[in-house]
């Protein structure tokens, strides 16, 4: 399988893991400042909380950062796109992905034809070629020449394509293959050694008549040259949606995608969903070697809006999980194949942070739904593989903190309690303190054991 013209510096899609606590949104926030202005991520970490997510914010208002928390209810539909049916009519609206795979596309795209305006749209060689047929066919006098040469009749044309010529007052004919200008059309747009084009040229012409092949290739690079210039879009107005979908992007030249606009999609929470039911036929295509602009790169037909889909190469994905994901053996070669894993164990001020291992964590859910059940009549699912993982008080805090006291607060509204109630009955004596969690300890943790183990 060939290599693609171009490999990206750094990765296009990564997974970012590690137990709970361990600034994995951090850590992806950092990464995803990084990569959209290109710049090394040892930099962008020295910054300050207030500078990080300053560049951040304006990523995210420029239209260059999406962050979206994951639940099990994310499907294809909302990454991709979404059918709703109206009588007799189908209205498409397109997923997150679509819409950002567009912007970034679109602005690919457009510094393409701005920044170098002589680069022509590629075009597909079966329909320039049928037009280049047609205007021969067209042509008053049916003949090709290169300047200063004696020119060639066309004799005839075969329903195959190749093209039958002969000299003036002689009745010697001369076939010109379709099959070789489609060789000679694919070489030279993807050269880039003069030395080995021309090799390659003499490898292709080898046996053949070189002057009636010259005559013809010459005519048909001036009518390739023309038909690129009138499928050139004009820059368009901002109204339009997707202005560049009709425009193919085949090989990139060289420093088009480097200084391009970055886009970078955050998936928190990406072990809540099977990524083939949230991204569908797109999931092969996050593959930097099937994405837009390189020899393998691939395009798939959405079903709904009847149009061809492809991820541009200046596109991220970032994904978040606090493991990786059990999958299948199949899903899980693919994505060992398309992400890039980096594991999140701990930051610097992990280190001072006691051990917690002796506590256990499932005694100290059940006291929590001890609490839960005597104001809610309710309890709450042990979250096994999330407590397991917890290793550090940081992690054990961030439970409580984004899992507990919401449900808490909750609970309050909902029963027009004082939330202080509950937090006295959970945490008895600590409670006046709780809003200083960074400041607790594994004996703080001890004693709700204590307050609540005896109990029912």
């Amino acid at each position: 399988m060939p290599e693609p013209e171009f490999q990206p510096g750094p990765p296009l899609n990564y997974l970012v893991y590690g137990p709970p606590g361990t600034g994995k949104r951090t850590y992806a926030s950092q990464l995803a400042v990084s990569l959209a202005d290109q710049v090394p991520l040892d930099e962008v970490r020295k910054l300050s909380h207030a500078q990080l997510y300053e560049r951040y914010h304006l990523l995210v208002n420029e239209g260059q950062l999406v962050f979206l928390a994951m639940h099990a209810g994310w499907s294809y539909e909302n990454m991709v796109e979404r059918c709703l049916f109206e009588q007799e009519n189908v209205i498409v609206h397109d997923g997150i992905l679509k819409q950002l795979a567009t912007e970034a596309r679109g602005n690919l795209i457009e510094h393409l034809l701005q920044v170098q305006p002589d680069v022509l749209p590629s075009t597909d060689f079966k329909d320039v070629f049928s037009g280049f047929l047609q205007h021969l066919k067209g042509q008053e006098q049916a003949v090709v020449q290169l300047p200063d040469h004696e020119p060639f009749l066309i004799h005839s044309i075969l329903k195959n394509g190749d093209i039958l010529l002969r000299r003036p007052k002689t009745f010697q004919v001369i076939r010109v293959k379709r099959s070789i200008i489609r060789r000679l059309f694919t070489t030279v747009q993807k050269a880039r050694d003069p030395q080995k084009l021309a090799a390659r040229l003499d490898e292709l012409l080898a046996g053949e008549n070189i002057p009636a092949f010259e005559a013809v290739w010459a005519q048909f690079s001036s009518f390739q040259q023309a038909y690129a210039e009138a499928m050139r879009p004009v820059v368009p107005e901002p109204s339009v949606a997707d202005p560049y979908r009709e425009v193919q992007m085949d090989l990139l030249p060289d420093g088009v995608l480097q200084s391009s606009k970055k886009y970078v999609l955050i998936l928190e929470h990406i072990h809540l969903v099977d990524p083939d039911v949230l991204f569908g036929d797109a999931l092969t295509m996050l593959d930097s070697r099937r994405r837009e602009g390189c020899r393998c790169a691939q395009s798939v037909l959405l079903p709904g809006s009847k149009t061809p889909f492809t991820l541009p190469p200046n596109l991220f994905v970032i994904a978040i999980a606090p493991h990786i994901p059990a999958w299948s053996t199949d899903l899980a070669f693919l994505m060992n194949k398309t992400f890039h894993f980096i594991p999140v164990q701990s930051n610097e001020r992990d280190q001072d942070w006691p051990v917690i291992r002796s506590i256990r964590t499932k005694e100290l859910w059940q006291a929590i739904n001890k609490v839960i059940h005597r104001h809610a009549d309710q309890t709450l699912s042990y979250p096994g593989a999330a407590f397991q993982d917890c290793h550090h008080l940081k992690g054990l805090k961030s439970l409580l903190s984004s899992r507990i006291l919401p449900y808490f607060q909750w609970i309050a509204l909902v029963r027009d309690l004082d939330l202080s109630v509950l937090y006295r009955d959970l945490f008895g004596s600590h409670a006046d303190s709780l809003n200083r969690l960074d400041q607790w300890k594994t004996d703080d943790f001890r004693a709700i054991l204590g307050l609540h183990r005896d109990e029912g």
